[in-house]
């Protein structure tokens, strides 16, 4: 379907054998309007990646201020209560370990 925008018929009758190619002012013209949606495409996914990102980047940060601030919540992090200082819980935690 999309190759018939290529195509334009001479006198408006629905033959095939009346089809003629868009010269080419036609065809830069749908070239630039393909360009442009295209344009608008990637701008609209970059804002929706954008937001996960900062989602993320958000829920990261929330994350960390509140283990810094109450690191014995965590179930598996208060079995090491007392043996451990609170410091080395955050970052043992924070590191994956």
């Amino acid at each position: 379907m999309t190759t018939r925008r290529w195509w334009k018929r001479r006198d408006g009758s629905d033959d095939a054998d009346d089809l003629v190619p868009m010269d080419t002012q036609e065809q830069e013209e749908l070239v630039r309007s393909l360009e442009q949606k295209q344009v608008h495409q990637s701008r609209r996914w970059r804002h929706v990646f954008a937001g996960f990102l900062l989602s993320y980047t958000v829920f990261l940060v929330y994350s960390s201020f509140h283990h810094a601030w109450s690191p014995w919540e965590l179930r598996y992090h208060a079995y090491f209560m007392e043996d451990l200082p609170s410091p080395m819980v955050i970052v043992a935690g924070n590191s994956g370990y």
